[in-house]
């Protein structure tokens, strides 16, 4: 190699190969193309390559991978590979919820890992929150945390949230407030018209059964049943009588504040009303929520239902009650009609 100039620490090679072992087979070469040639045992592995937009690395042996390591506490490990068996792919280690294969610079813990074989997931703060298995297409959320599960939030800020939560506790929510189960949200929509109803469509083309915004329940055939079979059940007797219940209900008619109507459009009782009459049983107290403009779900206080299903089998029992008073005065009319 002939040198041209020495420049402080630089050597100008004038474009001729600069041997860099002891053998004389590695060598570099800086030709006049602005491309720096790689030359291992003798062999053309690689070259560099520059312009004022990119930086170009390639290896020139047919078939043969691209590979980065690092030193982890003295040993070498491999980072990434572009694979050449699989039209340059590139793939990187297995990983870990801890230390994910891909990640981010600022947030460690944080990125994608092979949780196993054919299994991917994604960890947040060194904990996995998804999984993604081979099993049907499932999707698992905080797979990591046992049977606590976690919540799918799809979200809109003007079409509004659908909440999948699995998470459960005995507080009936979880640690950011959401509810448990299904939870749809439309904001500023109210009323029964089509497009603001969540939809459920059985095998044909119609929809089967649908809840509207302003929460009436619509399905197909009109019947709603629930599970009564007598292997299930035990302590069987007949009601009490349900008379004095019903004759102390108030029926109403009122509308909610809500809806800002000048006059009642709904029918039915009143929570505190039913307790008054003595039917603590038909009420409950749950938490009252809302989202606010970050879209959290805020505890705002609590509210009390009532439930109705219960309601109409006591009335029920007190209808039959009826009947059969009317059916003794029926009796004793016909017995006086009669003399």
């Amino acid at each position: 190699m002939a040198l041209t100039k020495v420049r402080g620490s630089g050597i100008d090679a004038d474009g001729q190969e600069v041997t860099l072992d002891a053998d004389g087979d590695t060598t570099i070469t800086a030709s006049t193309d602005d491309q720096i040639d790689i030359k291992v045992a003798g062999t053309d592995v690689g070259k560099i390559t520059g312009t004022n937009d990119e930086l170009r690395i390639a290896g020139t042996v047919a078939d043969k991978d691209l590979t980065f390591q690092v030193n982890d506490g003295g040993s070498e490990i491999t980072a990434g590979i572009f694979n050449a068996d699989v039209a340059g792919a590139f793939q990187v280690r297995d990983g870990s919820a801890t230390n994910p294969s891909l990640g981010f610079q600022n947030s460690s813990g944080m990125g994608m890992f092979r949780h196993s074989a054919n299994n991917l997931s994604i960890a947040n703060e060194s904990s996995e929150k998804i999984r993604f298995t081979n099993s049907y297409g499932d999707i698992h959320i905080n797979p990591s945390v046992g049977t606590n599960g976690g919540t799918v939030t799809i979200n809109s800020s003007t079409s509004g949230r659908a909440v999948i939560n699995t998470s459960h506790t005995l507080t009936g929510q979880d640690q950011s407030g959401y509810p448990y189960g299904i939870l749809m949200y439309m904001p500023n929509i109210a009323g029964d018209q089509v497009n603001n109803r969540h939809t459920f469509k059985g095998g044909g083309s119609g929809t089967t059964f649908s809840v509207a915004a302003s929460g009436n329940v619509k399905n197909t055939n009109n019947s709603y049943g629930a599970i009564s079979d007598e292997k299930i059940k035990e302590n069987i007797e007949d009601a009490s009588t349900q008379w004095d219940d019903i004759k102390a209900l108030r029926i109403r008619k009122f509308s909610f504040k809500a809806d800002k109507l000048d006059k009642p459009n709904m029918l039915g009782v009143i929570a505190q009303e039913v307790e008054q009459a003595g039917m603590n049983g038909l009420v409950m107290e749950n938490d009252e929520e809302e989202i606010d403009k970050e879209g959290n779900w805020k505890k705002t206080g609590t509210q009390k239902e009532v439930k109705y299903s219960i309601l109409y089998m006591k009335a029920v029992k007190a209808l039959q009650e009826a009947m059969a008073r009317i059916e003794t005065l029926e009796t004793k009319v016909t017995a006086l009609e009669s003399a």
